[in-house]
Protein backbone atom coordinates (compact mmCIF):
# COMPACT_ATOMS: atom_id res chain seq x y z
CA UNK A 1 0.00 0.00 0.00
CA UNK A 2 1.01 3.43 -0.92
CA UNK A 3 1.24 6.43 -2.82
CA UNK A 4 4.20 5.54 -5.50
CA UNK A 5 2.64 7.46 -8.24
CA UNK A 6 3.29 11.01 -6.81
CA UNK A 7 7.31 11.83 -6.46
CA UNK A 8 7.91 14.88 -3.77
CA UNK A 9 10.49 16.90 -3.85
CA UNK A 10 11.93 20.50 -3.13
CA UNK A 11 12.67 22.97 -6.33
CA UNK A 12 14.75 26.15 -6.15
CA UNK A 13 14.10 28.90 -8.44
CA UNK A 14 16.42 31.84 -7.76
CA UNK A 15 16.36 34.53 -9.25
CA UNK A 16 13.77 32.84 -11.83
CA UNK A 17 11.82 35.66 -13.61
CA UNK A 18 8.14 34.98 -15.35
CA UNK A 19 6.93 37.51 -17.67
CA UNK A 20 3.35 38.55 -16.75
CA UNK A 21 1.68 36.25 -19.58
CA UNK A 22 2.73 33.80 -18.09
CA UNK A 23 1.15 33.66 -14.73
CA UNK A 24 -1.32 31.41 -13.70
CA UNK A 25 -3.50 33.33 -11.65
CA UNK A 26 -2.90 36.23 -9.86
CA UNK A 27 0.56 37.37 -8.77
CA UNK A 28 1.32 36.26 -4.91
CA UNK A 29 -1.96 33.69 -4.99
CA UNK A 30 -0.30 30.95 -6.14
CA UNK A 31 -0.18 29.17 -2.66
CA UNK A 32 -4.01 29.87 -2.33
CA UNK A 33 -4.29 27.76 -5.95
CA UNK A 34 -2.11 25.20 -4.71
CA UNK A 35 -4.21 24.32 -1.63
CA UNK A 36 -7.49 24.35 -3.54
CA UNK A 37 -5.92 21.94 -5.93
CA UNK A 38 -5.02 20.03 -2.81
CA UNK A 39 -8.26 19.47 -1.45
CA UNK A 40 -9.00 18.22 -4.83
CA UNK A 41 -6.79 15.56 -4.58
CA UNK A 42 -7.45 14.61 -0.47
CA UNK A 43 -10.92 14.31 -1.72
CA UNK A 44 -10.06 12.04 -4.57
CA UNK A 45 -7.54 9.68 -2.87
CA UNK A 46 -10.66 9.51 0.43
CA UNK A 47 -13.18 8.31 -2.46
CA UNK A 48 -10.30 5.70 -3.56
CA UNK A 49 -9.59 4.73 -0.01
CA UNK A 50 -13.36 3.95 0.76
CA UNK A 51 -13.79 2.35 -1.99
CA UNK A 52 -10.88 -0.10 -1.78
CA UNK A 53 -11.90 -0.80 2.08
CA UNK A 54 -15.38 -1.88 0.70
CA UNK A 55 -13.43 -4.27 -2.22
CA UNK A 56 -11.40 -5.26 1.21
CA UNK A 57 -14.74 -6.03 3.21
CA UNK A 58 -17.00 -7.82 0.70
CA UNK A 59 -13.48 -10.30 -0.37
CA UNK A 60 -13.05 -10.61 3.35
CA UNK A 61 -17.15 -11.39 3.84
CA UNK A 62 -17.18 -13.98 0.47
CA UNK A 63 -13.73 -15.59 2.10
CA UNK A 64 -15.41 -15.77 5.03
CA UNK A 65 -18.48 -17.82 3.47
CA UNK A 66 -15.91 -20.37 1.93
CA UNK A 67 -13.91 -20.97 4.40
CA UNK A 68 -14.28 -23.67 6.66
CA UNK A 69 -12.98 -24.35 10.40
CA UNK A 70 -14.24 -26.92 12.70
CA UNK A 71 -17.23 -28.27 10.24
CA UNK A 72 -18.67 -24.55 9.34
CA UNK A 73 -17.79 -21.67 7.56
CA UNK A 74 -15.96 -19.16 9.47
CA UNK A 75 -18.21 -16.38 9.15
CA UNK A 76 -20.39 -18.50 12.04
CA UNK A 77 -17.67 -17.82 14.21
CA UNK A 78 -18.23 -14.55 16.54
CA UNK A 79 -14.64 -13.42 16.56
CA UNK A 80 -14.88 -13.49 12.64
CA UNK A 81 -18.09 -11.28 12.63
CA UNK A 82 -16.91 -9.20 15.04
CA UNK A 83 -13.84 -8.49 12.37
CA UNK A 84 -16.52 -8.28 9.96
CA UNK A 85 -18.40 -5.61 11.25
CA UNK A 86 -15.90 -3.80 12.49
CA UNK A 87 -14.59 -3.23 8.75
CA UNK A 88 -17.79 -2.36 7.47
CA UNK A 89 -18.38 0.40 10.32
CA UNK A 90 -15.18 1.85 9.57
CA UNK A 91 -16.22 1.80 5.74
CA UNK A 92 -20.02 3.20 6.28
CA UNK A 93 -18.26 5.62 8.83
CA UNK A 94 -15.52 6.99 6.06
CA UNK A 95 -18.45 6.65 3.06
CA UNK A 96 -20.90 8.80 5.06
CA UNK A 97 -18.68 11.47 5.95
CA UNK A 98 -17.00 11.41 2.35
CA UNK A 99 -20.41 12.04 0.73
CA UNK A 100 -21.55 14.74 3.12
CA UNK A 101 -18.28 16.57 2.10
CA UNK A 102 -19.24 16.18 -1.42
CA UNK A 103 -22.60 17.78 -0.18
CA UNK A 104 -21.15 20.72 1.31
CA UNK A 105 -18.74 21.45 -1.42
CA UNK A 106 -20.96 20.89 -4.07
CA UNK A 107 -22.84 23.92 -2.32
CA UNK A 108 -19.86 25.96 -2.36
CA UNK A 109 -18.32 25.38 1.17
CA UNK A 110 -14.87 24.99 1.36
CA UNK A 111 -14.17 22.74 4.63
CA UNK A 112 -10.49 22.34 4.43
CA UNK A 113 -10.05 20.77 7.86
CA UNK A 114 -12.68 18.54 7.01
CA UNK A 115 -11.31 17.38 3.98
CA UNK A 116 -8.33 16.71 6.00
CA UNK A 117 -9.79 14.54 8.79
CA UNK A 118 -11.28 12.89 5.43
CA UNK A 119 -8.46 11.67 3.96
CA UNK A 120 -6.95 10.59 7.34
CA UNK A 121 -10.01 8.63 8.21
CA UNK A 122 -10.16 6.91 4.63
CA UNK A 123 -6.23 6.03 4.81
CA UNK A 124 -6.38 4.89 8.22
CA UNK A 125 -10.17 2.78 7.03
CA UNK A 126 -8.19 0.83 3.66
CA UNK A 127 -5.37 0.33 5.86
CA UNK A 128 -7.36 -1.41 8.24
CA UNK A 129 -9.54 -3.34 6.24
CA UNK A 130 -6.64 -4.62 4.06
CA UNK A 131 -5.08 -5.85 7.06
CA UNK A 132 -7.52 -7.37 8.66
CA UNK A 133 -8.47 -9.02 5.46
CA UNK A 134 -4.93 -10.47 5.16
CA UNK A 135 -5.41 -11.92 8.57
CA UNK A 136 -8.24 -13.93 7.63
CA UNK A 137 -5.95 -16.42 5.36
CA UNK A 138 -3.23 -18.08 6.64
CA UNK A 139 -0.56 -17.52 3.54
CA UNK A 140 -0.08 -14.35 2.56
CA UNK A 141 0.16 -15.17 -0.63
CA UNK A 142 -3.49 -16.11 -0.63
CA UNK A 143 -4.38 -12.20 0.49
CA UNK A 144 -1.67 -11.13 -2.29
CA UNK A 145 -3.71 -13.34 -4.81
CA UNK A 146 -7.11 -12.83 -3.44
CA UNK A 147 -10.16 -11.55 -5.57
CA UNK A 148 -9.83 -7.55 -4.29
CA UNK A 149 -7.61 -6.60 -7.49
CA UNK A 150 -10.86 -7.52 -9.78
CA UNK A 151 -13.29 -6.72 -7.37
CA UNK A 152 -11.75 -3.04 -7.39
CA UNK A 153 -12.33 -3.01 -10.97
CA UNK A 154 -15.55 -4.06 -11.26
CA UNK A 155 -16.77 -1.53 -7.80
CA UNK A 156 -14.60 1.38 -10.13
CA UNK A 157 -16.60 0.87 -13.39
CA UNK A 158 -19.90 0.57 -11.35
CA UNK A 159 -19.94 3.19 -8.84
CA UNK A 160 -17.88 5.74 -7.70
CA UNK A 161 -17.27 6.14 -3.96
CA UNK A 162 -17.54 10.20 -4.10
CA UNK A 163 -21.33 9.70 -5.43
CA UNK A 164 -24.38 10.22 -3.19
CA UNK A 165 -26.90 7.22 -3.12
CA UNK A 166 -29.76 7.85 -4.02
CA UNK A 167 -33.02 6.75 -2.69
Amino acid sequence: MGWWASDTATLHFDDCRVPAQNLIGEEGQGFKLIMHNFNSERMGMAASCTAFARVCVEDAIAYARERQTFGKPISQHQVIRHKLVDMAQRVAASQAMLELLAWRLGQGESPVAEICMMKNQATQTMAFCASERCRFSAAPATCAASRSSASIARSRSTRSAAAPRRS
